[in-house]
């Protein structure tokens, strides 16, 4: 599949809350499946999505751990992403989860910005394992206090995931500023 043809055009948040409530489909309990992730990045490197999807792509976003049961999800779906030792920055609107493919590096149109190619193709013996890709449409910076968000059954998060934590959409006084 061509890079940005995976979910068709970008999405926006309120047409994910809208499309989800339609489909009637299982859910964590809010409008849409929400998740909570850790990201370690340097500067650089969200700068690098920001453009990419600037342009027009989708983005492949690598994680390390597969999604067991990716069929209880429903798409699109939110990401709200922790950055390491700080709080939750960015949200994302996923439309695909999708297991990594090294062939995601040849396309003629990318689904993984420039650099991370150039990286890729430069220094094999760095290359990490992969396990999964969460095809990523739009990114928008927030603030969110972390520990303010709320697990599925209800019970509050007490430390940044090591994978990922499926999370009620948050609500009320939690936001730090947007």
């Amino acid at each position: 599949m061509a890079g940005g043809a995976h979910c068709g055009p970008a999405l926006f948040f309120w047409t994910a809350s809208i499309r989800c409530m339609m489909q009637g489909g299982k859910t964590c309990g809010g409008t849409v499946d929400a998740i909570l992730i850790s990201w370690r990045p340097d500067p650089k490197e969200v700068e690098d999505v920001l453009e990419h999807l600037a342009d027009g792509h989708e983005y492949y976003w690598r994680v390390k751990f597969r999604f067991a049961k990716k069929n209880d999800f429903k798409f699109p779906m939110l990401g709200y992403v922790h950055m390491a030792g700080r709080n939750v920055e960015h949200l994302l609107s996923i439309c695909d989860i999708i297991p990594f493919s090294t062939s995601h590096y040849e396309l003629s149109d990318p689904v993984i910005p420039e650099s991370w190619i150039k990286e890729w193709n430069d220094k094999p013996n760095e290359r990490v394992a992969w396990k999964t890709q969460l095809v990523v449409t739009k990114i928008e910076p927030i603030r969110y206090n972390t520990l303010s968000f709320q697990k599925c059954d209800g019970t509050p998060v007490k430390q940044p995931p090591m994978n990922f934590i499926r999370v009620l959409e948050p609500s009320g006084p939690m936001a730090l500023s947007r």
